[in-house]
């Protein structure tokens, strides 16, 4: 049956199955009472209706017990597989001071062109169906809808007081290029498979977009998400495992530009602009995270914030943490792959926790990437850590800096190499405390502009080995640590090498330092360069070898073995116990007279007097050239009181002596 109105009524009109219900231009339907303005029938549900509007349909009626507090209802048909259309034309208009529409069966269809001006729920759908908004829609809730398999497209205009869009399908499809206003909640998905796109805008006061319970799914966004509220969340993700997320448009909130309590794969895409009150995207609980970033991320507070076992960035944009930091991460196994820039007023990336129980944090900083703090570049900081398994590793091609360390370790071994920049304005490169096993690998540079420590490995402790490969440039001073150090320099280091405790090793052959090497306690290893080295081997039974160069070799306390090698090397004992008087002697393996020189820096003033015998004057040196040894007598008492052994058996005056 078709039924058409073209003048105005007040009577309700009931829509049965295949009817077709035509309001004109001219016609209206007005409720003031009662219940809906057109429904059809509980006892008998319509199926397969048309409802057309271009007039004017609208219920100003206050809620009445028993009635339907809707301006259009339909009931649910069991098993029913036909579908009811309703369709609003330009001029049409549906207005209630209550609801709009109220739809119980399966799948029907709404498609609006005109104005759905109402006080409560716009679009109500019990079971699914299609929702087509070119129009505009007021409302304290423009669309819900449960269960089914449900299509949405708003091409127009929505604004609420409450949720723009709300649904609950079993399978849903949503698409905005139009533009959504909501107090609350601009689009809500909430359980089942859903997919979203949204090349329009949506601003809402708590959250643009909400997605909670998802199954499975997806959210593209080219267009604009807002929050509004300090409070606000352009995207917020729970209980949605597996859900991917794609943005490449504008997105700003008063707190979180994304936050997700899940695991999910979300890509930031290059034209994508995120700016948060607090922080960009913040991740809890996001095992398995996937993230790839090359827009622009920016957070008042924090850039981004991620913490879920077997997480991994990939960051070829911009990320900024305002007053905090720029990536902060926790969990085992994080992995960070960078060739864009982060940036952080605190810290530029920041991987900390109280306890790691397995796992890795693996930094990979690639030539044009650049990672900067206001204060440290790079912070690694987890203070229960058992066993070596769990490890820093770092490779950086690109830059890493920070104002008081670019690098900054605590509590995990850590793997370095660097090809690129590590720079710290004022405090070291690099600095580690409270863990072993420290291998860096340098062919690039390693700079500090304040004090002269580029690399501070003191804070190290435990059984283990810290071990320094340079093949580029140390800009400033080397400090090893207390336990067993090996380095090897074939670039630059600008500064000193202390290796400090342990039974240490320092190579120098191709290599250039330009202070001393320090090898402090313990049975070290000293070899210079093809420059003029200063090697102290301190306290122990060291071996120097002082390379190509004019060197000053200090053997230190305990019986050394030093070699000079080619120029003009100086032999330095500052105390008589550095050269014993006994058996177990110093030894000084290739001296050159008239080329190298012995100083003995300490004592009274002395004297050279050759093979003679001591004649009661202090400071005499004299010389057995058949046994190589050199004996002095500091205060005159005829009785030698330190020596030394030449294994050259070199022809000796006194100018050997600097005498």
């Amino acid at each position: 049956m078709t039924t058409l109105i073209k003048t105005a009524t007040s009577s309700i009109v009931s829509m049965a199955t295949d009817d077709v219900i035509y309001v004109a231009a001219t016609g209206s339907i007005i409720k003031t009472s009662g219940g809906a303005a057109i429904q059809s029938s509980s006892a008998v549900p319509a199926k397969n209706a048309s409802v057309v509007i271009d007039g004017l349909v609208a219920r100003l009626a206050a809620p009445q017990v028993g009635f339907t507090a809707a301006v259009i209802a339909t009931a649910y048909s069991e098993g029913d597989s036909g579908s009811n259309t309703f369709s609003i034309g330009q001029t049409g208009v549906v207005r209630s001071n209550t609801d709009g529409f109220l739809l119980r069966d399966a799948n029907d269809t709404v498609d609006s062109l005109g104005l759905i001006d109402v006080q409560g729920t716009a679009i109500s759908m019990d079971r699914g169906g299609t929702v087509i908004n070119a129009g505009a829609i007021f409302a304290a809730d423009a669309v819900i809808v449960i269960g089914g398999t449900t299509l949405i497209r708003n091409f127009g205009q929505i604004i609420t007081t409450a949720t723009g869009i709300t649904s609950q399908a079993n399978n849903g499809t949503l698409t905005n290029s139009g533009s959504i206003t909501a107090t609350v909640t601009g689009i809500a998905l909430e359980g089942g498979t859903q997919t979203l796109s949204n090349t329009g805008t949506l601003s809402a006061g708590i959250s643009a977009i909400a997605v909670t319970g998802l199954t499975a799914g997806r959210v593209q966004s080219s267009g604009e998400l807002h929050a509004t509220a300090l409070t606000g969340t352009a995207l917020l993700v729970t209980t949605s495992k597996g859900l991917t997320l794609d943005l490449s448009g504008l997105i700003t909130a008063g707190a979180y530009g994304v936050f997700a309590e899940d695991s999910v794969n979300l890509k930031v895409i290059q034209a994508a602009a995120i700016s948060a009150g607090t922080t960009g995207i913040k991740m809890l609980a996001a095992d398995g995270l996937r993230l790839e970033n090359s827009g622009a991320v920016a957070g008042g507070l924090n850039g981004m914030a991620l913490a879920g076992n077997n997480a991994a960035l990939t960051n070829s944009g911009d990320i900024q943490g305002l007053s905090g930091d720029g990536v902060q991460a926790q969990g085992a196994i994080f992995t960070l792959h960078n060739t864009g820039s982060i940036e952080g007023a605190g810290k530029g990336v920041s991987y900390t926790g109280s306890s790691l129980t397995g796992g890795y944090l693996l930094l990979d900083n690639g030539s044009s990437g650049v990672i900067h703090g206001g204060a440290q570049g790079v912070v690694v900081a987890y203070t229960d850590v058992p066993g070596p398994t769990v490890q820093t590793i770092i490779h950086n091609a690109g830059e890493i800096s920070g104002r008081l360390a670019a690098i900054q370790i605590t509590g995990l071994p850590m793997s370095l190499h660097n090809s690129g920049t590590i720079f710290a304005s004022q405090g070291p490169a690099i600095t580690v405390t409270g863990e072993q096993n420290m291998r860096i690998v340098n062919t690039g540079v390693i700079e500090t502009s304040f004090g002269d420590t580029a690399i501070n490995l003191a804070g190290t402790t435990g059984g283990g080995v810290n071990v320094l490969q340079n093949y580029g440039q140390i800009i400033g001073s080397v400090l090893m640590g207390d336990q067993l150090s090996t380095v090897r320099n074939h670039g630059l280091i600008a500064g000193d090498v202390n290796l400090d405790l342990g039974n240490d090793i320092y190579d120098g052959r191709g290599g250039e330092v330009t202070g001393a090497v320090l090898g402090q306690s313990g049975n070290d290893q000293l070899t210079g360069g093809s420059a003029s080295d200063a090697l102290f081997g301190g306290d122990g039974l060291d071996t120097l070898r002082g390379g190509a160069g004019d060197d000053l070799l200090y053997g230190g306390l305990g019986r050394d073995v030093l070699t000079g090698n080619a120029g003009a090397d100086v032999f330095v004992f500052e105390r008589a116990g550095e050269v014993s008087v006994g058996l177990v002697r110093d030894h000084i393996a290739d001296f050159e007279s008239g080329v190298d020189r012995i100083d003995f820096s300490f004592g009274a003033e002395q004297s050279f007097i050759g093979a003679d015998a001591f004649d009661g004057h202090a400071g005499q040196i004299r010389y057995l050239r058949g046994a190589g040894v050199i004996l002095g007598d500091i205060d005159g008492d005829r009785v030698a009181d330190f020596g030394l052994v030449l294994d050259s058996h070199a022809i000796l005056t006194a100018a050997d002596f600097g005498l």
